[in-house]
């Protein structure tokens, strides 16, 4: 094999490649927290490139689970604790595509009162 060959091998893999990482609208999530403020408290939250979370709110109580991008929703199950059977199942929020560290943005819960979001370098 020619050095050209290896080049032009090497460039095509990366082409190819990047457009795979890029179209994951959770990239910029891994390895950072998403801080969530609501009139209920502060949760910070995880959010792992398997599919898994785990959060912790203001009172130091965790919960993980998984999670699923639907759409143009993000789809999160509890699995720890085990929720409330009116609690049980996916629950799906409109996702805040392609964050990075540093963002931060609001949006209204489902009762209409506003919620902070600060994605925040580090676990």
């Amino acid at each position: 094999m020619n050095l050209k060959m290896l080049v032009l091998g090497c460039v095509t893999a990366a082409a190819f490649g990047l457009p795979a990482y890029a179209a994951d609208p959770m990239a910029g999530y891994y390895g950072n927290t998403l801080v969530v403020t609501t009139p209920k408290g502060e949760r910070k939250v995880s959010y792992k490139a398997d599919h898994t979370y785990a959060s912790v709110d203001g009172e130091g109580k965790t919960s993980t689970g998984t999670w699923e991008v639907k759409g143009s929703d993000l789809c999160m199950t509890r699995l720890q604790p085990p929720p409330d059977k009116d609690r049980a199942g996916a629950h799906c929020r409109p996702l805040a595509a392609d964050k990075k560290a540093g963002d931060s943005w609001e949006n209204t819960n489902d009762e209409g009162r506003k919620m902070s979001f600060k994605l925040i370098a580090g676990q």
